[in-house]
């Protein structure tokens, strides 16, 4: 599963998780 998350600097990020929602990683265009 994606979920495409704005974060508050209002860029976006796409989270992944498996369907036990645990978090898988991120893809995301900027770097923190």
């Amino acid at each position: 599963m994606r979920v495409l998350v704005t974060k508050p600097d209002g860029t976006q990020v796409e989270v992944h998780l498996d369907q036990g929602f645990r978090f898988l990683g991120t893809e995301t265009v900027d770097n923190d």
